[in-house]
């Protein structure tokens, strides 16, 4: 279903089996976006194969696709944060944060030629419309931990939190989530501090 469009773009809603239809293009956008910094992630196609099968197979799954005519060049994922994986959901029990309360948002990619025309807003609202829809209070995301005295942090690096902040999100104090990947630097799998933020 269409939600949103302009004179060349337009944004439409998927479920898992349209999502899977696009299986490779959401995968290849996932690799390129965090293949650089402050991610540094050295994705493959086997391991997004898995990470998106387990978002196909949560109830409560949906997406969001940018197209520029029949081509996609954007995306959003959400699922119920309760049907993420351990490692995401045991922060906040240790913190006694109901996971049950929260809409996750997996992630927010646009194309650089996509940008600047309001489509994280439109990412960010139809978040609030799940939440709502879902009788569901936040939504939350989770993001690196980004380090100021950090080597590889490019001169003309923007910090993430600039973005989070401008549309809302706080983060949520002490909440931290350890997450091991690829290096796209060193080419080995080392672990990763995330924090959360909510809206």
């Amino acid at each position: 279903m269409e939600i949103w469009k302009d004179s060349t773009l337009r944004v439409e809603t998927l479920n898992a089996a349209s999502a899977r239809d696009h299986f490779e293009t959401l995968a290849r956008m996932r690799i390129d976006e965090f293949r650089g910094y402050p991610y540094l992630y050295e994705g493959n196609i086997a391991y997004e194969k898995a990470y998106f099968e387990s978002y196909f197979a949560s109830e409560g799954f949906r997406a969001l696709a940018v197209f520029d005519g029949a081509r996609i060049c954007g995306m959003a994922t959400y699922i119920p944060l309760a049907n993420e994986a351990a490692y995401m959901t045991e922060p906040f029990a240790r913190a006694g944060l109901d996971v049950k309360k929260y809409l996750y948002l997996g992630e927010g990619i646009l194309e650089k030629g996509c940008r600047g025309k309001g489509l994280f807003r439109v990412f960010i609202g139809y978040a609030e419309t799940l939440r709502g829809e879902f009788g569901l209070e936040k939504v939350v995301f989770m993001a690196i931990r980004e380090g100021e005295s950090d080597v590889m942090r490019p001169a003309d690096y923007r910090p993430k939190a600039v973005l989070f902040e401008k549309f809302g999100f706080e983060k949520i104090p002490g909440l931290q989530a350890e997450m091991t990947y690829k290096s796209s630097v060193s080419h080995k799998d080392e672990p990763h501090t995330m924090e959360f933020w909510q809206k």
